[in-house]
C-alpha cells in the first residue's frame, strides 16, 4: 500500500467508517510483503463489548 493510491484508499475507508458512527476509533494496521489491510473497531473502555459488537 505504498505511495498516493494507499494513503487515497485509507483516506476513503475513514470517510466511509465516519459516515457509518463517527465516534468509532480505528486501529489499522498491514503485515510488511503481505499486501493485506487490518482494520480493527476498537471496543470503548467503558462500554460492554457484547453491547457494543451488537451496535456495529
Amino acid at each position: 500500500m505504498a505511495g498516493a493510491p494507499g494513503l487515497r484508499f485509507l483516506e476513503l475507508a475513514d470517510t466511509q467508517v465516519e459516515s457509518f458512527d463517527a465516534g468509532l476509533e480505528l486501529s489499522v494496521y498491514s503485515h510488511v510483503g503481505d499486501g493485506n489491510l487490518h482494520y480493527n473497531v476498537l471496543v470503548p473502555p467503558d462500554v460492554d463489548r457484547l453491547e457494543f459488537t451488537k451496535r456495529i
